[in-house]
Order: C-alpha cells, then structure tokens, then sequence
C-alpha cells in the first residue's frame, strides 16, 4: 500500500510559558496594589494630623479668646493683650481675632492711666500699629470709632510730653466719614476744653455725642471729667446744667462729682456778712450760679446731689444754709426760713477750729433769715 495522504494537522497553541515569570508578574501587581493602599493610608493619617492640628489650634485660640476677654473685664488690659497676641499667632492673624484686638485696643485708651514710672506711650505704642492697620481697611461707623481712638492715642501721647499730630486732626477725620460719630465729637468736647476753648462749643460736641446713643457712660464720664478739670466759672455753671440733666434722666453721680459741685456751690454761696440777695451785681442780676437752672430744678439738683445718706456731715449746716438760699430763691420761703434756722443751730456744734470766723459767718445767716421773712411777709 502507499502512504497515506492525511496530513498531520498544525497546532496554533503557542508553548506554555515558564511559571516562575507568572509568580513575578503577580507579585509586582500586588506590591503596586499594596503601594497604593499604604500611600492612601499614609495621605489620610496626614490629613488626619492636619485637621487634628487645625482643631486643637482653633480650640487653643478659642481658649486665649475666652480668657481675654475675662481679663479685659477685669480692666486687666496688658494681661488680655498678650493673650490676643497669642491667639493671633496661632491663627495666623485671623478676621476674628483681629477684630477683637482692635475692640480691646480702643477699651484699653478709653481707660488708660498712668501710674507711677509708666507712661502712656506703654500703651500706645502696642495698640497704635493695630489702629493703624484697621483704619486703612474698615468702612463707615468703624472706621470712624479707630480714627477716633488713634486721636486719643495722640492725646494721651501728647501728655508724655511726646510731639505727633493733633489730636483733633483724628477728630475731624472721623466725623467725614461718620459726622454722627459718639466718639470723635465726645473726643473733640473733651479737646476743646483741654485747650480752654469755649464751654459752649465744648458743651454742643458732647451734646452730639450724647445724641447718638452709644457708649453713653464713656461719652458721660468724659464730659464729667472734662468740665472738673476745666476750673473755670463757666465750666462750673455747665458742669451743673450736666448734673441736672443727669438726675432727670436718673443716672448716678460719683463721689468725686459730687465733691465737685460741692466746691461750686460752697465758692457762689459761702456765707458772708451780706446776704447773696443784695450783694451789687451789675444791673441787680443774681449771682450767676443761681441763674444757672431755673430756681426749682437747682433746689432738685442739689437735693439729689447732698440729701443722701453719705453725705459729710461735718458740713452739715453749710448744706442747710445752701438749700436755704435756694429754696428761697425757688419761692419756698418757709421752708427757707427752716433751714436757715437750722443752719444757724447746727453753726454752734460745728468744729471748734472755725470759731474764728463764727461771728460773720452767724450774721450772715441771721441777714439771710430776714430777707427770707420779709418776703414771705409780702402780700
């Protein structure tokens, strides 16, 4: 037989490949996978320790913020300074944390003092820089309030005895940009009466200031204090005008006003041989203190000034001998008639030190009560 013709048929299937490159290929798949696994793992741990970080930062400024404000309460204003600088660092000078570095850079000039071998530019040259930046990027009333603050920083600096720029330059400044402004026009009263300028004018700023409604003990105490150190008479009359406005409205006057207005009635009112009534006064005017107010709201003022329970009573019958004069200015000559009367007992249990000056000063009140009787006998 021949051969056979049936071909032997061709495989296509290629030899099989060795194992131990198949092992390595696998392994490499799952050193990548376990690569990438590890770095995402690592990544998240990062983020972790950022926004861990991030938290206690913020709980940490949270903390200073707190505590600042306390010790700012506590009129502790370097302690709460350095407390803000603290959470400014941490913050990286924060929005918020500058914002309440500037409000307490104004409280600390509102109330900065002095004492012994300090001086105010202590203060002013670490709240200044902070004034200085917030008045370049604040709008409106705010801007206004840190102009205002910058022109006290001058202010108190300018007792230092340091030169700058006028105070009142701040002033004006802040009332461009907010003419309604509590603390340029309070600021400005008080300058005008620093430099001995004219009460009335002075008296119109504070007005303004008291108008506005904010910070009305700040502007307050500031017009007290300015009208006290001006020392002059028309001061004196306008720091009364302030007191009576100050009763109607029901505020509270401290000791050391009271004390004040008591030096302007005992230097219009000190008994002399002549009752006030007929001492020559130009065209017969009263003496100007009684012209001040009108005779009723005066004898209300001074009720409410030196009627109350801690009253010195060592003065006792000066006091009776003022409202004496007052009411019977106001028209209430029995009731005039008693306190002098009053004033002139109390006068012999008063110290023994002002013996010397006993006999004019019991004429006078003996001059007093006959005026007083003769006009309550006119008809």
């Amino acid at each position: 037989m021949g051969k056979s013709s049936k071909a032997v048929p061709h495989s296509d299937t290629e030899p099989d490949k060795p194992a131990g490159r198949k092992t390595a290929s696998a392994a490499l798949k799952w050193v990548g996978g376990a690569t990438a696994v590890l770095s995402l793992v690592f990544g998240v741990q990062q983020l972790i320790d950022v926004v861990s970080a991030h938290l206690q930062r913020s709980r940490q400024v949270k903390e200073l913020l707190a505590t600042s404000a306390m010790q700012e309460q506590a009129r502790d204003y370097a302690a709460a300074w350095s407390s803000l600088e603290q959470a400014s660092r941490l913050s990286d000078g924060g929005s918020k944390t500058r914002t309440v570095e500037e409000s307490l850079a104004m409280d600390w000039l509102e109330n900065a003092s002095a004492p012994d071998q300090q001086k105010f530019s202590d203060i002013t040259e670490k709240v200044t820089p902070v004034l200085d930046q917030a008045a370049s990027s604040a709008q409106g009333q705010r801007k206004a309030d840190v102009l205002a603050h910058l022109g006290w920083a001058a202010f108190l600096q300018s007792r230092d005895g340091a030169p700058g720029t006028s105070p009142d330059s701040y002033y004006r400044q802040a009332l461009a940009v907010d003419p309604q402004n509590v603390f340029a026009h309070a600021m400005l009263g008080h300058w005008i009466l620093w430099n001995d300028g004219p009460v009335s004018e002075a008296a119109a700023e504070f007005n303004q200031a008291l108008a506005g409604g904010r910070h009305h003990d700040f502007v307050r105490e500031l017009q007290l204090a300015a009208l006290e150190d001006a020392n002059n008479n028309e001061g004196n009359l306008e720091l009364l005008r302030v007191l009576n406005a100050m009763r109607k409205n029901g505020e509270a006057a401290d000791t050391t006003t009271r004390g004040a207005a008591w030096f302007i009635y005992s230097h219009h009112l000190e008994p002399v041989s002549m009752p006030l009534s007929a001492r020559p006064a130009a065209q017969g005017e009263r003496p100007p203190l009684l012209a001040a107010l009108a005779p009723p709201e005066q004898l209300a003022t001074f009720t409410w000034l030196f009627d109350g329970p801690n009253f010195n009573q060592s003065p006792v019958w000066q006091r009776d001998f003022y409202r004496g004069i007052l009411e019977g200015e106001a028209g209430r000559h029995t009731e005039a008639l008693q306190s002098l009367r009053s004033a002139l007992s109390e006068l012999s249990q008063a110290d023994p030190d002002a013996a010397s000056n006993e006999a004019g000063t019991r004429q006078a009140i003996q001059s007093e009560i006959a005026v007083q009787t003769a006009s309550l006998a006119k008809p």
